[in-house]
């Protein structure tokens, strides 16, 4: 093998190495490109209670706060927090 084909096999080497980093760069990028602009938002239903005469106490349906004032009938509403994540 002479000196020019030696050089010319490491070129083609180095550049093969070089081109698939780069390409995985890319698809990585491209992937966070992405992601990065969804928008991220967390959606939680609760109940909320009228106690009193302008105040609201909020819980999760399930909770046993809710199942308290649910059995007193007090005046209720369904409210959704969103919280952005």
């Amino acid at each position: 093998m002479s000196a020019i084909q030696i050089v010319t096999l490491v070129t083609a080497i180095v550049g093969a190495v070089c081109g698939m980093c780069g390409a995985i760069l890319g698809i990585i990028n491209t992937c966070t490109q992405l992601s990065r602009n969804r928008v991220r938002l967390k959606v939680i239903p609760k109940r909320g209670y009228m106690v009193g005469g302008n105040t609201v106490i909020t819980g999760v349906y399930a909770d046993e706060l809710s199942q308290q004032y649910s059995e007193q009938n007090v005046p209720s509403l369904w409210c959704i927090e969103v919280i952005n994540l």
